[in-house]
């Protein structure tokens, strides 16, 4: 969560996005083709990736299956599709 110029944010991409319009710090390529990229392989992780990689469902499915190196194992494959 970020509270800035009177807002709060509470999504980082939404944050990144702000940050990159209102500071110009330059986070995302002008090029609008570079740009999307950038964007759609952002939210691929934030959407795809951190929901099933997040701790407490990581730990809910070691829970099931009793077997702690699946945690790893399962991330690992889902990072590697990413």
């Amino acid at each position: 969560m970020l509270d800035i110029d009177g807002h709060r944010l509470r999504q980082s991409l939404a944050i990144i996005d702000y940050l990159d319009q209102t500071r110009g710090l330059g986070l995302l390529p002008l090029d609008p083709v570079q740009r999307a990229k950038v964007s759609g392989l952002a939210r691929r992780l934030a959407m795809d990736v951190n929901p099933i990689c997040n701790l407490p469902v990581v730990r809910y499915a070691a829970g099931i299956t009793g077997d702690e190196q699946s945690k790893a194992i399962g991330c690992s494959a889902l990072l590697a599709r990413a």
